[in-house]
């Protein structure tokens, strides 16, 4: 696809998505930026580079794409998510208590999932942590 329309930002898009599944991480941050360049304002792209940047353990990065991603679209719930993970494993407890809120207001409601993302187990003895788990659970 990308040979026929090299302009192309979603085939790019899914060819970082495919480098990612391959941990070939490299290579996605290199499509994933191309997608953006080609359509700066895809939410999506934004926030699969900072996935892919989190997988790095390039944190500051990731928090980066994921505030663009939120910025192109304040209610894509997953960017929140993956901004609290990324806060999280920095061990700023107070910002990835305040994106995990924000993740469960936009409409993230995968509570098995947050509770076994290991991303996340810096914020499981928290008091606002346990009140969002209670908020889902409601």
């Amino acid at each position: 696809m990308i040979r026929i329309d090299p302009d192309d930002a979603f085939a790019h898009i899914n060819l970082g998505f495919a480098y990612d599944e391959l941990g070939e991480y490299d290579e996605a941050i290199k499509s994933y930026k191309q997608a953006i360049r080609i359509y700066p304002n895809d939410a999506y792209a934004h926030n699969n580079l900072g996935y892919t940047y989190d997988n790095l353990g390039k944190y500051e990065e990731a928090i980066e794409s994921y505030k663009q991603a939120i910025r192109i679209d304040p209610d894509y719930a997953l960017a929140h998510y993956n901004l609290a993970c990324s806060y999280s494993s920095l061990g700023n407890v107070s910002k990835a208590l305040e994106s995990l809120g924000k993740a469960i207001d936009s409409g993230y409601d995968d509570i098995k999932h947050m509770e076994n993302d290991s991303d996340l187990n810096g914020l499981r003895d928290e008091a606002g942590y346990k009140k969002l788990i209670n908020k889902l659970k409601s």
